[in-house]
């Protein structure tokens, strides 16, 4: 049966051959092209990056919800809410969470 016989035996691995040659070929070509190991690099970066921006739009959210709770909740009538408003379209805030915001504080009646 010769070593590869009784390794098997043994319970373990069985070499190519039976002369010790490994069962995995050996790796010659060159290594793997950028990229293979991407989305470690984007976690790291997006992962704090969107806890940032969270944080953002919630101070943004809060800011909505009491000026329209003070003046309204129509921009138009309410210089508070406008100006809240201005600022997280520039803060590239989704409009769905603007007018999320704005309904959440007034409520379902739309009144305030």
């Amino acid at each position: 049966r010769g070593l590869g016989g009784a390794l098997a035996l043994a319970g373990g691995r069985r070499s190519r051959g039976g002369w010790g040659v490994p069962s995995r070929p050996l790796r010659l070509w060159p290594p793997s092209p950028a990229g293979h190991n991407r989305w470690s690099k984007v976690r790291n970066v997006k992962g704090p990056r969107d806890t940032q921006r969270s944080r953002l739009f919630q101070r943004l959210a809060t800011m909505l919800r009491v000026a329209a709770r003070e003046g309204g909740p129509d921009p138009a009538l309410n210089p508070q809410l406008a100006n809240v408003v201005e600022q997280c379209r520039a803060k590239n805030m989704p409009k769905a969470s603007i007018e999320s915001a704005i309904h959440g504080a007034v409520g379902p009646g739309g009144t305030g």
